[in-house]
C-alpha cells in the first residue's frame, strides 16, 4: 500500500508522497491509474518527496503528469509539498530547500498557510522565427517563451473566457518545437492578469504556479506585486533581484493506494 494526501494549490489539484525511506517505483501505468477521475484517486500531478540530491536541499521532489509523464517543476505543488513537510513534523518550520529536477527552490511559511517561494530569475526564450510565423499564422502575435524551470508560451487574448484552449493547446503542440510547453492565454486588466493554462501532460489546470512566475516575470513591473487571477484563485508574484511567488496550499484528505 502507498500512503498518500490529496492537496491543492488554487484548485490544482496533486497526490503527495512520502518516499523518504522506502524505495518506491512509479511506473507509468501505476501514474495514469492513480490520475484517473473516476477509478482512481484523480490528480493533475503526482508528487513524490525523496532524500536531497544536494548538500543544499533539504528534500529532493520529484513530479509526474496525469498522463504517466515526468514534469520538471510545479509551483502550486511544491506549495503543497512545503505544508506537507511541515504538517508531518518532517522538517522545522523554517524556510526549506527543495531541489527539483531543474532548480532549487525556497519555500517560506507566512499567515494564514499562505506560501512563498523564492528561486532565480525565470529566462526569456527566444522562439525560432518559423515558430514565430507558425504562431501568426494560427493567430497569435507577441507571444512570450519563458523557462522558470519548465517552459511556457504567453500568448494574448481578449475572449479569455470562451477561447477553445484545448483545441489551441492540440493544434499549438503539432509544432515539434512547442510539444512540450505549458500554454497560457492571458488578459491583461489594470489590476490584475488574467490566465488559463494547458499544462503539457496535464491538459487545462485551475492554476499553474510555473505559468504565474512566467507571466509575472514577462509582464510584471520591477520591484512591484503582480496579481494572477486564474479559475481556482489568485497567485502574486514579485519580480526582483530574484523571483517570489505567494499562493496557499490546501490539505483534502488523506488515503492508501493498493495497486
Amino acid at each position: 500500500m502507498i500512503a498518500f494526501e490529496k492537496m491543492h494549490g488554487n484548485g490544482n489539484d496533486f497526490v503527495v508522497i512520502d518516499a523518504l525511506t522506502s524505495n518506491i517505483a512509479f511506473p507509468k501505468e501505476l501514474v495514469k491509474r492513480m490520475a484517473h477521475r473516476k477509478l482512481g484517486v484523480g490528480f493533475d500531478q503526482l508528487i513524490v518527496i525523496y532524500p536531497p540530491k544536494k548538500k543544499q536541499d533539504d528534500f529532493f521532489v520529484k513530479f509526474f503528469n496525469a498522463d504517466g509523464s515526468q514534469a520538471d517543476m510545479c509551483m502550486n505543488g511544491l506549495r503543497c509539498v512545503a505544508f506537507f513537510i511541515w504538517e508531518n513534523k518532517l522538517a522545522p518550520k523554517k524556510v526549506l530547500n527543495l531541489g527539483t529536477k531543474t532548480k532549487g527552490i525556497k519555500a517560506k511559511l507566512l499567515k494564514n498557510y499562505m506560501i512563498e517561494l523564492s528561486f532565480d530569475l525565470p529566462k526569456k526564450i527566444t522562439l525560432p522565427e518559423s515558430v514565430l510565423k507558425f504562431l501568426e499564422k494560427k493567430g497569435f502575435k507577441n507571444s512570450q517563451a519563458i523557462d522558470v524551470g519548465n517552459k511556457h508560451l504567453i500568448l494574448k487574448k481578449n475572449n479569455l473566457d470562451t477561447h477553445d484552449l484545448e483545441n489551441t493547446d492540440s493544434v499549438l503542440r503539432k509544432n515539434s518545437f512547442l510539444s512540450d510547453f505549458n500554454i497560457s492565454i492571458i488578459k491583461i486588466t489594470k489590476n490584475a492578469i488574467n490566465v488559463r493554462t494547458s499544462e503539457h501532460g496535464a491538459g487545462e489546470t485551475l492554476a499553474c504556479g510555473s505559468a504565474a512566475a512566467s507571466i509575472g516575470f514577462a509582464y510584471g513591473k520591477d520591484d512591484a506585486k503582480t496579481t494572477l487571477k486564474f479559475r481556482g484563485g489568485k497567485i502574486t508574484t514579485i519580480k526582483a533581484t530574484n523571483m517570489k511567488l505567494i499562493g496557499p496550499a490546501v490539505k483534502l484528505f488523506e488515503g492508501r493506494w493498493e495497486s
